[in-house]
């Protein structure tokens, strides 16, 4: 599950990526092939499981995108964040 979760979370972190650099028709497909892995998860898995682990791993891959595609800043509290959503990820997954 957590495999899958992460094919959709990097699937939709390009489609964010792709529409900040003006690519809105090659950002839209890439979200909507983002939405395939979800009907695999969400028929294994409980909602309420499967929203958490995609969700951290959405927050953890745009903060890491952020910094090293577009040079934004990490401030102290996002790598507290990050970890938080690490740990979650870890007793949730």
């Amino acid at each position: 599950m957590i495999l899958l979760a992460l094919v959709s979370t990097l699937l939709e972190i390009l489609g964010d990526y792709l529409f900040k650099l003006s690519y809105p028709v090659i950002g839209l497909v890439s979200y909507l092939l983002g939405i395939a892995p979800w009907f695999f998860i969400l028929k294994e898995a409980e909602l309420s499981r499967a929203i958490v682990i995609f969700t951290s791993l959405n927050v953890v891959g745009c903060v890491l995108v952020g910094r090293f595609l577009l040079g934004e800043v990490i401030s102290v509290q996002q790598y507290i964040g990050i970890l938080f959503c690490l740990i979650g990820i870890f007793f949730v997954g």
